[in-house]
Order: C-alpha cells, then structure tokens, then sequence
C-alpha cells in the first residue's frame, strides 16, 4: 500500500514529546499503466487511515514512540 494525500496535525506537544493526528489515504501500489487503467474502469479502491502516533524527542530528534501502529510484521 502506498500513502497519497496524507495530512498531519499537532494535538498535543511539549519538550519531550509530542501526539500528532495522521489521515492519509493508501492505495494499492502496482504499474502505473495498470493504475491508470483501474482508475477509467472504477477498479482500484482507496483506503482511509486516521490514527494519532505518540512521538519522542531523543538527541534532539523527533522519533516515533514505541507501539504507535498496530500493524502486523
């Protein structure tokens, strides 16, 4: 899956951390003839993700926290 039209925005933020809220929209990343194709015929889906990430600052560096996505491996 490949992440198009993705926006960010800060909730909350301090000196050591930060929350932010991320709504991006994935499609499925294939040929781009075959995107094209999918898009004139109505044969791609595009699938919505919102989820607030916990973020750390280490050595001067934001950082994502530990357990921010419930993904699988």
């Amino acid at each position: 899956m490949k992440p198009i039209l993705m926006k960010t925005k800060v909730l909350t933020m301090d000196d050591s951390s930060a929350q932010i809220q991320i709504d991006t929209i994935n499609i499925r990343s294939i040929n781009p003839l075959f995107r094209i194709v999918g898009y004139i015929f109505c044969l791609l889906e595009e699938h919505e993700v919102q989820d607030t990430i916990s973020l750390v600052k280490e050595e001067g560096i934001w950082k994502i926290g530990p357990g921010a996505f419930d993904l699988p491996i």
